[in-house]
């Protein structure tokens, strides 16, 4: 009898060792399948976007200043954050006390920086959906130039159309020069 004991606590724990080793074996990082060793993906740790804060200047209803629009935005890791400010340029102010400072979509064909200055070549549409008089081009440039220049590392702005370095911009501006912030152009707090 004491035998039979001793043998029935052997087979259970020889099953409870069997179950353990099971389980211990599926939390590893890899599983045997078929005598081959498959690998678990490894979770990144690392975030693969980031939030970050803007400041994009759009002009005000009256179209008299331009104003400071704070935004947080999602930026996918390695994105230029020069690109991303031209996005959001584009969708206009969250503000209702502001006017959109672009006109379009999709019209950016490259942006570069280099040394504090960023270029940006706009598609030709850029032209036509945002001239129409000096005060128009005026503050278009200046939400351009003066949204991207709250980025560290830019200090000036280059415009060219489809790779043109020289390009008219409505009658009023030409695009051979190199922009600094337009300060004139913001309201004053």
């Amino acid at each position: 009898m004491k035998k039979l004991s001793l043998i029935a606590i052997i087979f259970v724990l020889a099953i409870a060792l069997v179950s353990c080793s099971n389980a211990s074996t599926e939390k590893a990082d890899t599983d045997v399948k078929n005598d081959k060793v498959i690998e678990k993906p490894v979770i990144n740790e690392e975030p693969e976007k980031e939030i970050v804060t803007l400041t994009l200047y759009f002009p005000d209803n009256d179209v008299l200043y331009l104003h400071p629009e704070k935004r947080e935005v999602e930026v996918e890791k390695g994105q230029l954050l020069a690109e991303v400010v031209l996005e959001e340029l584009f969708r206009g102010p969250k503000d209702e006390e502001l006017a959109p400072g672009l006109d379009g979509e999709n019209l950016v064909n490259s942006v570069k920086v280099e040394n504090g200055l960023c270029t940006v070549d706009f598609a030709s549409d850029f032209i036509l959906l945002n001239s129409g008089g000096s005060t128009r081009e005026a503050f278009a440039i200046g939400s351009i130039v003066n949204s991207l220049c709250e980025l560290d590392g830019i200090e000036e702005v280059k415009i060219d159309i489809d790779g043109n370095k020289s390009s008219e911009f409505g009658g009023h501006f030409t695009l051979d020069e190199v922009f600094l912030p337009q300060t004139d152009l913001i309201a004053k707090q």
